[in-house]
C-alpha cells in the first residue's frame, strides 16, 4: 500500500500505521496513551477528525515511531 496523504498533508490511523510498521492500535495507544519515557511521555496529537475519525500529521507520527523504534526493538535496515 503506498501512502499517499490527502490534499491537506494528513493522513489517517491505517496510513501511519503502514508507515510506522506497527498495527493501528499501536497509533491509538500513542494518541491517547502516549509514547516515550514515563518522565517524559508524550501524546501523539490528533491534527484534525473528519467525520469522527482521526487524521493525523506524518511529521508527528515520525517522531512517535523514532521514539518507540528502539524500545520495541523495531530497526529499519540503511
Amino acid at each position: 500500500m503506498g501512502i499517499v496523504p490527502r490534499p491537506d498533508g494528513l493522513i489517517t490511523r491505517p496510513q501511519a500505521a503502514a508507515l510506522c510498521g506497527v498495527t493501528p492500535e499501536a497509533i491509538t495507544n500513542w494518541s491517547r496513551l502516549g509514547y516515550g519515557p514515563k518522565e517524559n511521555r508524550r501524546l501523539l496529537p490528533v491534527a484534525r477528525r473528519e467525520h469522527g475519525r482521526p487524521l493525523y500529521d506524518p511529521v508527528e507520527v515520525a517522531k512517535a515511531e523514532y521514539a518507540t523504534r528502539r524500545r520495541a526493538r523495531r530497526f529499519v535496515a540503511a
